[in-house]
């Protein structure tokens, strides 16, 4: 609903992942990843899959450029 709406804040609400906290438990540094993803402004974060690779959403493509 959020994507239909093109409301990118409640998509990054939206994003889950049940293997994030076990991905986590395993590399702690993920953690720090999403963390600083969020800092630098990103409306959504995840740990996608088991790890190592981390997504991001953003409000628009400038906001994507500078996360």
């Amino acid at each position: 609903a959020a994507l239909r709406r093109g409301d990118p804040v409640a998509g990054g609400n939206a994003m889950r992942n049940d293997l994030q906290a076990a991905a986590i438990s395993l590399r702690p540094q993920l953690e720090l990843v999403v963390e600083t993803g969020l800092s630098f402004g990103a409306v959504g974060a995840i740990v996608s899959g088991s790890g190592p690779t981390c997504a991001f959403l953003a409000r628009d493509e400038e906001q994507a450029l500078d996360i």
